[in-house]
């Protein structure tokens, strides 16, 4: 009979509490007015409600065993309606909000259109405490603007895995509805049964879910556009106030007022700080003492947790000592931030201040910055300490002993995790003023008249010009005496450039020296120039020699890395001009090249070849390297031509013909004279040399010279009857039987073909 009455009980509960499948909750919301939306939601609640009531009800060992469930599942299927219940009380909620949103909005949007919002409580001229707390405002809109674009984007990620998660609920919900038409009787179909109303709930549970996130996203949206009317409204009611701010003597002393009454009742905390800090150390004198004295262990582990209370102790009144002692330095900063703000708003400041100010309150900027980080991390590890004595404090078993050690910590740790708060404030307060004080020294730089600018640029221009680089002997080197320096320098190098090339085409044609010695005579006064010029230089910036001293070092290591062979490039030049091994339009002649010497530098010379290809050649190759110089002594060089002519040619009869030639060439020089050689009785000819003496210069060089020759010897000889030899050979073939010629008619052709 029980077995009976429990079966049907199970069967009713089925019966009345099967949850409906999931609707679309974006197919509602496209199809129903908001307050249809709130209307159906409360039904849901309501209804929600009642399922809870009698699902808790039904939390019983027997409905578990009817419905071959755990009671923990029972639990379980009661707290997926109170969390789905959960998520339509705050869809309630969330659909309050949207309509106080849009209120506001339109609120707000009516003033701006009628000119109320931009009204000001207070007529103008402002005062900068009027424009503090105004800014307060803009400040807290542009937060609250940045916050809710935050949330934008935290809720359509929650909003998208929420209907992922949708998703497949449904599909389960959908599988398990398959596999229950299937098996519609028995056990196995109860256990369908509960696993298909257990879906059920779930995809409820993610519904609700999605129609809260979307809400909530809504939501975002609304206050998006709310802030940023409200900042774009401040902003504008700021540019006002700036525009109208005056100096406000009452405003300044007030503030400054607070700032010592302040300064006043910190000075007294600071004195008691000292006091129990002082104390603190006798406490911590004593723990130690008694920690040595004690060796009962019962005792001793006593003395040692009074130690580690007043290390604690003495920790807490240090730092707070510290994080007192820089409030007050906060305080004087502020109270001269406050005169340095009134003083631009009274004009008082010059304009070349304006950098120095500025740089100055960058720099105060990244301090505090700083300080407000180390003392952020500063607090959240003095909270975490907190915490754990918090735990520590409520583990069972602990002795009263011990437990009142642990809250004795925790109060010296609360006590600094406070007064750290307080510095935290006073750090962000200073920032704060410091950070207005720089908006306002940029907008009023950005104000400045035309005129104005160019007196700041100028006196800016002035400063970096007079900027010391570095002291030598009492003597300031400064950007203006290195620039006029090296100004000296570059006109000097032109000047010298110029006078010493006039002084060689003078020397050229009143002197009638050399070319070689007109250049030699150009490079040292080249030299000699350049050095007055320095030396002038030096002198009119009173630059002292002994500013130069550290280059000695400097020369010496690149010496050592290098430069020797600069060094001796450059001495190798005066040594050539000195001994004039080589000069100026000399012929030379190196690794079978030949060429013109043009000019001889500090560091290389130039050689011109006959190719009109410039070589640069270092100064110490010419007095290293074995040199033919055609031209040392005099330019007067001698030149011979090799001809050979056929066995049983009349030999003197070759002699006249290669005399007539030198003879007849117009650059072959008649003293001394030339003469023939007759050099040997060759392979195939007798070889004939003519040798013959020309003047070289740049236009007539010997090997043009010997060119003209081979030509006149060639007619000569044509007209004589004479040839000149060529090469001939004697083949003899060593064979036992005579040589046997084929001519064969067939392989001619194929050849031919």
């Amino acid at each position: 009979m029980h077995k009976i009455l429990r079966l049907i009980l199970t069967i009713i509960i089925l019966g009345s509490l099967t949850i409906p499948a999931a609707t679309s909750w974006a197919e509602e919301t496209e199809k129903s007015e908001p307050q249809t939306l709130e209307k159906d939601t409360k039904v849901k609640i309501d209804e929600l409600q009642k399922r809870i009531k009698i699902f808790s009800a039904a939390e019983r060992e027997d409905i578990a065993k009817g419905l071959n469930v755990s009671l923990e599942q029972l639990r379980e299927r009661t707290e997926v309606l109170q969390e789905t219940k959960a998520f339509y009380d705050q869809l309630l909620q969330a659909f309050h909000k949207h309509e106080s949103l849009l209120q506001e909005k339109k609120t707000l949007t009516d003033k701006i259109a009628t000119g109320e919002a931009m009204e000001i409580e207070v007529t103008a001229p402002y005062s900068l405490k009027f424009y503090d707390d105004f800014n307060l405002k803009l400040s807290e809109s542009k937060r609250n603007l940045q916050t809710a674009r935050l949330a934008l984007s935290v809720a359509e990620k929650i909003l998208q895995d929420a209907k992922e998660r949708y998703k497949k609920a449904s599909a389960q919900v959908r599988s398990l509805k398959d596999d229950l038409n299937k098996n519609k009787t028995g056990k196995e179909a109860l256990n369908l049964q509960w696993l298909l109303e257990q879906a059920e709930r779930d995809a409820a549970l993610t519904e609700a879910m999605i129609q809260n996130q979307e809400q909530i996203l809504a939501n975002a949206k609304e206050e998006i556009a709310l802030f940023e009317i409200k900042t774009d409204l401040y902003r504008q009611i700021n540019e006002r106030i700036v525009e109208n701010i005056h100096f406000d003597p009452a405003d300044l002393e007030n503030q400054l007022a607070l700032i010592d009454e302040r300064k006043k009742e910190l000075q007294d905390r600071v004195d008691d700080l000292r006091k129990e800090l002082r104390q603190a150390n006798r406490n911590l004198t004593k723990a130690q003492q008694k920690v040595e004295q004690n060796s009962d262990d019962l005792k001793l582990s006593a003395a040692k947790d009074n130690l580690f209370i007043a290390e604690q102790w003495r920790q807490t009144y240090r730092v707070e000592l510290e994080q007192s002692e820089n409030i007050l330095q906060q305080l004087t900063t502020r109270k001269q931030l406050w005169k340095e703000r009134y003083d631009l708003v009274k004009g008082e400041i010059r304009q070349e201040d304006f950098a120095g100010l500025k740089d100055t309150s960058e720099k105060l900027r990244e301090r505090l910055q700083q300080t407000i980080s180390l003392e952020q991390e500063r607090q959240t590890s003095l909270q975490l300490q907190i915490v754990k004595l918090e735990e520590q404090i409520q583990q069972e078993g602990l002795s009263r002993e011990a437990k009142k050690n642990l809250n004795t910590q925790q109060q010296a740790l609360v006590e600094l995790a406070g007064n750290t708060i307080n510095f935290i404030t006073a750090l962000t307060r200073t920032s704060q003023l410091n950070l207005r004080f720089i908006d306002e020294l940029t907008r009023a730089q950005h104000t400045l008249s035309l005129t104005k600018i160019v007196t700041d640029v100028i006196n800016t221009m002035q400063g970096w010009w007079k900027t010391e680089l570095w002291v030598v002997d009492d003597q300031a080197l400064t950007v203006s005496k290195i620039t006029i320096a090296l100004t000296i320098l570059i006109f000097g190098i032109v000047l010298t450039g110029f006078l010493s090339r006039l002084t060689q085409r003078r020397l050229l044609v009143r002197l009638n020296i050399s070319t070689s010695s007109a250049a030699i005579t150009e490079k040292l006064i080249h030299y000699t120039i350049m050095l007055l010029v320095i030396l002038f230089a030096m002198r009119t910036v009173n630059l002292p020699l002994t500013a130069f001293t550290f280059l000695g070092g400097a020369v010496a290591i690149g010496v050592g890395f290098g430069a020797q062979k600069l060094i001796n490039n450059f001495i190798s030049g005066f040594i050539i001009m000195a001994e004039q091994p080589i000069r100026v339009g000399d012929l030379i002649m190196m690794n079978d090249e030949q060429g013109w010497i043009e000019d001889i530098g500090a560091r290389c010379t130039r050689v011109r070849t006959y190719s009109n290809i410039h070589i640069l050649v270092p100064n110490s190759y010419f007095l290293e390297n074995n040199i033919i110089n055609w031209t040392h002594s005099d330019n007067i060089v001698r030149g011979k031509v090799t001809v050979g002519v056929a066995y049983g040619s009349e030999t003197r009869v070759v002699k006249e013909g290669l005399l007539k030639a030198a003879a007849e060439h117009g650059e072959v020089r008649k003293s001394p004279e030339p003469y023939v050689f007759f050099g040997d009785f060759s392979d195939n000819a007798l070889s004939m040399e003519l040798y013959f003496w020309v003047t070289v210069t740049q236009s007539a060089g010997i090997q043009s010279i010997s060119s003209d020759l081979r030509f006149m010897i060639d007619e000569n000889f044509r007209q004589a009857g004479i040839s000149i030899a060529f090469p001939q050979r004697d083949l003899h073939f060593d064979t036992d039987k005579p040589l046997r010629i084929e001519l064969s008619r067939s392989k001619v052709k194929e050849k031919a073909e």
